[in-house]
């Protein structure tokens, strides 16, 4: 009877370390959840717990993401796939595979991820899983966000938004309005912007959901710059950051970062500006973030020209483009060639790019200010 009693305790101990990592990921206490599950990882490959050890390797990738971690992500996501297809569960893979593809979005690499969405997105469609099918929805605006094809990806959304309202998820429509929230403002729908992460950020404080509180009152900062509310946007930007800290997030810490960078730019506050655009791209430097790393060279090329730094500014307004264009990221291209267009003395004849993508941008005169 000893070694009965023995695996009876190993599995209390592994679903007790499964409960409380669960219960500080909705804390948004992200690190934490994440040792333990490495323990209960450990246990479940010890005791040959095949179900677990997919559901740890599953969780662990989620929580690397989530932290920023995507090259970790990437390969705990790997190890869960395997896993699903050990146990023959595409409901398992799928999972797995929409978070391979969040995280390869993440470093850039937009056509597997959306190869990786869509398949998934067809399995939920045969299961007729409304929640698959809700999350790979808002997976696919987003990858049309980055893409820059800003049409679709607000559909998107409001797709994901009505499949969340339907099932009754609360979160995910939060995090519905939010994608809606950065869709509109970076189409130049800036007070729609803020109507939308107003409304995820009340349905956050409701479920005392940390990161979502976070990710709303940073986009709801940036409506405010884009609406030149300097006091509003500073505010809102510090509470994310505060959260951000909180969490340990370290790319949308830099997001963050990045936008009171920008704030302060509008204000003329070079020194300051600089010293967050410096202290962001560090982040997205270490976190293998391509965009982020494209909107500091974009942000330190307006300072550079500010301060009388002509040739500087190009090398790295050019960077940015080129950059950009390696990457498939039409927006930021966009910005990029217009930006450059300014540094250099030419007639603007760009908004056609920008007509292109759907949306309502113009800028003649630096600095411009970055949606």
């Amino acid at each position: 009877m000893e070694k009965p009693l023995k695996n009876l305790e190993i599995l209390l101990v592994k679903e007790r370390l499964i409960e409380e990592a669960e219960r500080l990921r909705d804390k948004s206490k992200y690190s934490e959840s994440f040792a333990l599950y490495k323990k209960a990882l450990n246990l479940s490959i010890k005791e040959d717990y095949k179900d677990d050890v997919f559901r740890c390797f599953y969780s662990l990738g989620n929580l690397s993401r989530m932290l920023g971690k995507f090259n970790d992500a990437i390969n705990f996501y790997d190890k869960a796939i395997d896993c699903a297809k050990e146990l023959k569960m595409r409901l398992y893979e799928a999972d797995a595979s929409v978070g391979l593809g969040l995280s390869l979005r993440a470093i850039g690499n937009l056509r597997d991820s959306m190869r990786l969405i869509k398949s998934s997105k067809v399995v939920y469609k045969k299961y007729n899983d409304s929640e698959g099918l809700a999350f790979t929805t808002w997976a696919e605006a987003g990858i049309y966000r980055v893409k820059g094809e800003i049409i679709k990806s607000l559909e998107r959304f409001k797709e994901a938004r009505n499949i969340y309202r339907r099932i009754g998820d609360k979160q995910g429509e939060g995090y519905s309005l939010c994608g809606l929230g950065g869709a509109s403002r970076v189409a130049g729908m800036f007070r729609k912007s803020l109507f939308y992460y107003s409304l995820a950020n009340d349905v956050f404080k409701s479920l005392k959901d940390v990161f979502g509180e976070a990710y709303s009152y940073c986009g709801i900062g940036n409506a405010y710059r884009m609406l030149f509310k300097i006091k509003e946007a500073l505010e809102n930007l510090r509470k994310a950051t505060k959260l951000y800290r909180r969490i340990g997030d370290k790319v949308s810490y830099a997001y963050t970062l990045w936008s009171i960078a920008s704030t302060y730019l509008l204000l003329g506050d070079y020194k300051v500006s600089k010293e967050y655009y410096n202290e962001a791209s560090e982040l997205f430097r270490k976190t293998n973030d391509p965009r982020g790393k494209i909107y500091c060279y974009i942000g330190l090329g307006q300072l550079a020209y500010l301060n009388k730094k002509r040739n500087i500014s190009i090398s790295y307004v050019a960077k940015a483009k080129k950059d950009a264009n390696n990457f498939g990221f039409l927006l930021e291209s966009c910005h990029a060639r217009v930006l450059l267009s300014l540094l250099e003395d030419k007639k603007i004849r760009l908004p056609s790019c920008y007509n292109q993508l759907g949306v309502k941008l113009r800028f003649n005169k630096l600095p411009i200010n970055i949606p």
